[in-house]
């Protein structure tokens, strides 16, 4: 789950730094092209902010979603019983049982 997150994370990153640098790139050729770029730029910036709010809301709705799982699965472990201690102190004693039958080693 967190690996698909962070996999996720580092592309926008990268789509994030591919977009800077083609926003200086087109800051550059519209300045050599149209002599006065002010237009573009004022474009061009207009699209990034856009594109950095998505992304802010992308990441938003991710860890929303990321806390109602945990909300839910807490909520289900609850009414299931999962969360009592006795059950915890059984996976221990499981693992210490004495008629437990064992692998012999060759």
């Amino acid at each position: 789950m967190f690996g698909s997150k962070g996999r996720e994370i580092a592309r926008l990153r990268q789509l994030l730094e591919v977009r800077t640098g083609q926003r200086s790139n087109a800051i550059t050729l519209a300045g050599v092209l149209q002599g006065n770029a002010v237009g573009t730029v004022v474009r061009v910036d207009q699209r990034r902010e856009r594109a950095l709010r998505a992304c802010a809301r992308y990441l938003d709705a991710i860890h929303a979603r990321d806390r109602r799982i945990r909300s839910l699965e807490g909520q289900l472990d609850n009414l299931l019983g999962l969360d009592n201690p006795q059950i915890a102190a059984g996976a221990h004693r499981q693992d210490r049982r004495t008629d437990k039958p064992r692998e012999v080693q060759p």
